[in-house]
């Protein structure tokens, strides 16, 4: 009863593609379980459908109910419906880039005084927008391999280039670092002990 909207999308020919294209679009930039993003594409399907039938009633409101301003009507609807969504998803992206780039200053500063950078995520992940901890707590799971029932690679989640980047980058500090100490570990180990 919930996404009944949704649900309803999905099973109608033409909104189909449309629905799978939303739901796409915030599976991607919005990590989450599956309810929830299927609670945030019925918020964002209501929204549409509502402000399609206002489109609809203002065009008949001015027009005469024929064939010809039916499928007027309907390319409008669908190029104002595509816009509409492209736009959003590019707000939403430019959303995300900003917390990025705000976690990313917030990790390089508690990185600075501390040294840890697992700490510094943690701590960055804790003081971030919904959002961007969603992405922080993914990378944080996949650069701690803690995805023990289901090993997911986050280069299958990441939702650009960017955070793949900058995920790139964590992994390879963490991994020298992890080396590093290893190395440290066996020669203090092996090395005879100086009086």
């Amino acid at each position: 009863m919930k996404n009944i909207v949704y649900k309803a999308s999905v099973t109608i020919p033409f909104t189909r593609n449309l629905t799978k294209r939303i739901e796409g679009n915030i599976r991607l930039l919005y990590p989450s379980n599956n309810s929830s993003i299927l609670k945030k594409v019925n918020e964002y399907l209501i929204k549409l459908y509502l402000s399609g039938l206002l489109i609809v009633f203002g065009l008949y409101a001015f027009a005469d109910v024929s064939l010809y301003y039916a499928i007027l009507t309907g390319i409008v609807l669908y190029v104002i419906f595509t816009e509409k969504i492209i736009e959003d998803y590019i707000k939403l992206e430019n959303k995300i880039l900003k917390q990025l780039l705000m976690f990313i200053e917030d990790i390089k500063f508690r990185f600075q005084f501390d040294g840890m950078l697992e700490q510094a995520l943690i701590d960055s992940i804790g003081d971030a927008d919904y959002e961007m901890s969603v992405h922080g707590q993914k990378i944080y799971e996949c650069l701690m391999e803690s995805y023990y029932h289901d090993k997911q690679e986050y280069i299958d989640i990441s939702p650009n280039h960017f955070f793949l980047t900058f995920f790139s980058l964590l992994y390879s500090f963490s991994n020298s670092w992890k080396a590093r100490d290893l190395r440290t570990q066996l020669l203090l180990s092996v090395a005879p002990e100086v009086k």
